[in-house]
């Protein structure tokens, strides 16, 4: 009986040991698990701030060239009023002043 209540004992700490190893083994899968869920997201976050930075960059950028096309523009405006007969340049040439023609 005495062998049988320890067979017992030891089938019950044996019993016990296994699961702990099981719960710290899930324990273990689910840390992992969690650790690459965290790093999935911080490759996301970082891929979309990456993105709409690239974006903004490509706002401004659009927003110098259409900025700098207007300028153009005005200027060649300002020019050609300037050639349609007002003499506030002091070409004698006859020719436009934007060296066009």
């Amino acid at each position: 009986a005495a062998k049988a209540a320890a067979d017992e004992a030891a089938a019950k700490a044996a019993a016990e040991e296994a699961a702990r190893k099981d719960e710290a083994a899930r324990a273990l899968e689910e840390q992992k698990k969690q650790e690459a869920d965290d790093l999935r997201e911080m490759r996301e976050r970082r891929e979309r701030v990456k993105k709409r930075r690239e974006m903004e960059r490509k706002r401004k950028e659009e927003a110098q060239r259409r900025e700098e096309e207007e300028r153009r523009r005005r200027a060649e405006r300002k020019s050609s009023l300037d050639d349609d007969g007002d003499d506030d340049d002091l070409d004698v040439s006859g020719g436009g002043g934007s060296g066009e023609g």
